[in-house]
């Protein structure tokens, strides 16, 4: 039998690339079981959530997903946060670095709510996750805001959204089978031969930093409509033609509670992934 798994199991899963056989498949289930149950008993089972591990289980297999693949995915990620755990655990003892921890470790409970953006198997765990979260935003509150920017039917408010609905593309939008130009990016340098993992850590941080500013633009402008009063009739709500395939949460909000609970959802993101501070020049679109 081909050895699939390295770390805490003694066997190694780089060679996962490799097609497995059924009895190495269950194998290789029995240990990620047992893995999430050691280390949700160690730290915690929101960080290590076997009941999300099993759903995933349930999809990809009855959907006929590529399962080499699939255990692949969920190794590497799994490992990344036993790492990532175990090294704060190592330095408690500096009460420093434990308070430090106690910042991070809250900081990854936060963000495991949201969903896993699985583009690559060797992109980092939180890299996946605020691109889960954006995706989400995009296909949600992100939606409530083009519609009402196009009611507005006004150029100020039409070149906005050409200006923030291009950026969003340019970070998440996906095209066929394609990933957004920014996310192929860097899957460019994750695909190296000889991956340089200093630049692949650069880049990372740097395309987090993206989103935020994306993130805390969009809000800026936002705060700046509502307290400049540039909404056209803000206390009445979305015409019902409008909503159709919408989430019924906005069906009786007025637009201007829409655009308060958006910049609620974007200062929700900021704060789960700790990005406040990264904060780029207002966007000055003026009325024609």
């Amino acid at each position: 039998m081909q050895t699939v798994w390295k770390s805490h199991s003694g066997l190694e899963y780089r060679t996962l690339k490799k097609s497995l056989s059924i009895s190495e498949q269950k194998l290789v289930l029995m240990k990620l079981r047992a893995e999430y149950s050691e280390y949700a008993k160690k730290f915690t089972d929101k960080v290590f959530n076997i009941e999300a591990f099993e759903k995933r289980l349930g999809v990809a297999f009855n959907n006929r997903f590529d399962m080499n693949r699939f255990f692949f995915t969920e190794i590497s990620t799994l490992e990344q946060l036993k790492e990532k755990m175990d090294e704060k655990l190592r330095d408690k003892e500096n009460p420093f670095l434990a308070k430090v921890d106690k910042i991070l470790e809250d900081n990854v409970k936060k963000i495991a709510s949201y969903p896993d953006y699985d583009f690559h198997s060797s992109a980092s765990y939180e890299l996946k996750k605020i691109l889960g979260a954006l995706k989400e935003f995009n296909e949600k509150e992100y939606l409530w805001v083009e519609i009402i920017f196009k009611l507005e039917n006004d150029s100020f408010f039409l070149k906005l959204m050409h200006y923030f609905h291009k950026n969003l593309h340019y970070l998440i939008g996906e095209t066929g089978r394609s990933y957004a130009p920014r996310i192929e990016d860097h899957v460019l340098l994750l695909d190296r031969p000889f991956k340089d993992t200093k630049k692949v850590e650069i880049d990372e941080k740097r395309f987090i930093k993206e989103i935020a500013l994306f993130l805390n633009e969009l809000k800026t402008n936002l705060v700046d409509i509502l307290h400049e009063n540039k909404l056209s009739y803000p206390h009445k709500v979305l015409p019902e033609e409008k909503l159709i395939h919408i989430d019924d949460s906005i069906k009786y909000m007025t637009k201007e509670k829409i655009i308060k609970s958006v910049i609620n959802k974007i200062n929700i993101i900021l704060s789960d992934f700790r990005i406040h501070e990264f904060k780029g020049p207002k966007r000055t679109t003026n009325r024609s």
